[in-house]
Order: C-alpha cells, then structure tokens, then sequence
C-alpha cells in the first residue's frame, strides 16, 4: 500500500522497496525496484538504525539502503517501530 500511495504522489521518482518474508509482486510494489533482504525473516538485522525499529523488518530496509545508496538522497519510511 505505502509504495502504490508514494508512486501516486512521485510517479517519476526512482522507488525502491526492500523485500523481508514473503514474495511481492510488481503490482503490490507499483513496479519500484524490489531489494530482497538475504536472511530469513526470523533472522535479526545485521546493523542497528538509528531510530526505533524491528530487528526483524525495518531494521533489514535500513541495512539495504545503506549499502546500497548511501551516497544518494533518500527518503526512508519506517513503517514499523518497535513495540514499548
């Protein structure tokens, strides 16, 4: 839903999504370029961000952007912090 909605408002952008668990379609993703996180969903993230998130999910995204657009402009959506 969140990258159909952001393909809506930047039809021209370069859209990104990275892949953790199961398999997306192209039609899920609004055809942005889909980044497959090599571990196991029940594997934790490598890395730690620098702001809340789920070693299981959003932490793997901000793993994938940071190798592999780290020296471009990136808007990074964390739609899934940490339970309290």
């Amino acid at each position: 839903m969140l990258a159909r909605g952001l393909a809506a408002v930047w039809p021209k952008a370069r859209r990104h999504v990275v892949q953790v668990g199961r398999d997306l379609t192209q039609r899920e993703v609004a055809c942005a370029q889909v980044h497959r996180y090599p571990l196991a969903f029940g594997k934790v993230a490598k890395i730690t961000p620098p702001f809340d998130s789920d070693p299981h999910y959003d932490a793997k995204a901000w793993e994938v952007c940071l190798a592999r657009h780290r020296s471009e402009r990136v808007v990074f959506w964390n739609v899934a912090p940490t339970a309290r």
